[in-house]
């Protein structure tokens, strides 16, 4: 009897357990996973900062940059990839190179402070230099602090503007960096915005022109908030996988207090400043250190050529996926082709 109960309990736990992994929510499934810290960066700023561990103990530890308007939840399948735990955003595909991963969300986006108000939606900061200076912050004072006397190996990782920001760091604090990068990785990286449907310099006026007008707080001409109501994926143009769409608008519709509308007159602005700081003054770049550019030949927030002509004057390695659309993270097999094999490849 005693062994027909103890088969029956077993069965019960398994059945629980399978049920939790079924039911679990997206947002719930990953936070179960990972720690959650709010990092002060100034006085009266916190950076929300995650951290979740490789499923098999990894010397390997990312720092995760995400796109604006991204957060960690919105990275769900990429954590879950990285650190082993789930291999569906890979389309299967099971990493041979496991990692911890340190995603930060940047200012004013997902959980950290910095908004406008409490609950406003508006993508807004006052000078890419605040980015920098987070990101140094929470490196210097958090993250490196977990591993002290300890082998281990970082890698930056960032997707488009969190590429930016990984390239601005490497040029502005490289004499300063608290720790020693093995890699940058730099997912379809901002270098030059597309400004379509307007010509650069009229993008460029109208900003610069807001911004003047005292209109840095406000919505840049066409963004508002985002809305939820009515999803259109046929318009659709950030990469070609339905099932990925639909999981996205999921998760945000899960916790829409972490969701960031359009940019304002005054982040464009600030975009184009940064801009053009990262192609006029030359990165130094250690001997020691790797930069890896993957890049999407159909993107449409991004000029890839101006991406290309950047890697090649740097000397940076390029993989190329010439019918992706601009989130690789998130496109299918279809047209990224071996992007999840590639970026394996580079964590070896």
């Amino acid at each position: 009897m005693r062994a027909i109960s103890s088969l029956f309990i077993i069965i019960f736990l398994f059945s629980e357990t399978r049920s939790f992994e079924i039911n679990a929510s997206p947002l719930q499934s990953l936070r179960d996973i990972s720690t959650i810290y709010k990092v002060p960066v100034t006085q009266d700023v916190a950076l929300r900062v995650t951290y979740t561990a490789a499923k098999s103990p990894s010397k390997k530890v990312i720092i995760l940059l995400p796109g604006r308007a991204s957060y960690f939840e919105k990275n769900r399948g990429l954590i879950l990839a990285l650190t082993g735990h789930n291999y569906e955003a890979s389309f299967g595909y099971s990493f041979k190179n496991q990692a911890d991963v340190w995603c930060i969300d940047f200012r004013a986006q997902g959980g950290s402070d910095g908004r406008l108000s409490p609950g406003d939606q508006r993508g807004h900061i006052d000078h890419f230099d605040t980015y920098l200076n987070d990101l140094h912050s929470v490196i210097k004072d958090k993250i490196i602090q977990n591993y002290k006397k300890k082998n281990v190996e970082f890698y930056l990782m960032g997707s488009s503007l969190g590429g930016h920001i990984v390239l601005r760091y490497l040029q502005d604090f490289n004499d300063r960096l608290p720790f020693s990068i093995k890699k940058s990785l730099l997912v379809v990286p901002m270098i030059e915005m597309n400004t379509s449907p307007w010509p650069f310099i009229v993008a460029k006026a109208l900003a610069y022109g807001g911004v003047k007008m005292g209109l840095a707080e406000t919505y840049a001409i066409g963004h508002g908030d985002m809305n939820l109501d009515k999803p259109d994926f046929k318009k659709f143009k950030g990469h070609h996988n339905k099932k990925t769409f639909e999981e996205t608008n999921a998760i945000m519709l899960e916790d829409f207090s972490l969701v960031t509308g359009g940019p304002t007159y005054g982040w464009v602005a600030a975009a184009f400043d940064s801009q053009k700081k990262l192609l006029s003054t030359s990165i130094v770049i250690p001997k020691d250190q790797t930069l890896v550019f993957f890049l999407s030949g159909n993107d449409k927030t991004v000029i890839t050529k101006t991406s290309q002509k950047f890697a090649q004057q740097y000397g940076i390695k390029i993989y190329n996926y010439d019918d992706a659309y601009h989130n690789l993270l998130k496109e299918s097999t279809d047209y990224a082709g071996s992007f999840w094999q590639d970026l394996d490849k580079e964590l070896n």
